[in-house]
């Protein structure tokens, strides 16, 4: 992991976890207390052979760096919310 983050302590982290309202795994916790967030190495895994690679790009961090978690935590939000929709509009569909 390649990561030139700022160091991230536990009182901030609590407050990213009051703001979102949630308590983050235990493992990610340790992660991003560690690192930060940061560029893994290598970017590719294999799914599977049917399924191919992989990539992450990156892990996003916390605090006031480029790639901010805070910044893009409402992004994903909204991107899972819709997906969700979408699942339970195709339940109902295939229900029809």
């Amino acid at each position: 992991m390649q990561s030139n983050q700022e160091v991230l302590t536990e009182a901030r982290l609590q407050v990213f976890e009051r703001i979102i309202g949630v308590q983050l795994p235990n493992h990610y916790r340790d992660f991003l207390l560690r690192y930060n967030g940061g560029y893994p190495k290598p970017y590719y895994f294999i799914i599977s052979e049917g399924q191919g690679k992989g990539m992450v790009n990156i892990f996003y961090g916390i605090g006031g760096m480029y790639d901010n978690l805070d910044k893009k935590i409402d992004i994903f939000d909204d991107i899972l919310n819709a997906f969700y929709q979408l699942q339970m509009i195709l339940v109902e569909i295939k229900s029809a």
